[in-house]
């Protein structure tokens, strides 16, 4: 799970970088389409490898937990979520 982390550290970064950047795209005098459309593909690229690795995280815990465990952290998981819809 740490080198999880480690590895998605870069992808943090890049994404407060993308930020930025969207940011001056949209304040400039003028409006560059193809930027913005190169800047929202690179962002769902970084966007499908974070989740590739999350997952492949995800499934090396479990991989190493208990049926029990794997059960509890799923409730958690939904409690989780349902806090996140809910508010």
């Amino acid at each position: 799970m740490k080198q999880a982390v480690k590895d998605l550290l870069p992808v943090r970064e890049k994404a407060r970088a993308a930020r930025k950047q969207a940011v001056e795209l949209l304040a400039a005098d003028r409006i560059d389409r193809g930027a913005i459309e190169a800047l929202r593909a690179e962002q769902i690229q970084l966007a499908e490898q974070a989740s590739k690795r999350f997952t492949q995280a995800l499934a090396d815990v479990a991989e190493v937990l208990t049926p029990v465990q794997r059960k509890q952290i799923a409730e958690r998981m939904e409690s989780f979520g349902r806090r996140w819809r809910h508010g």
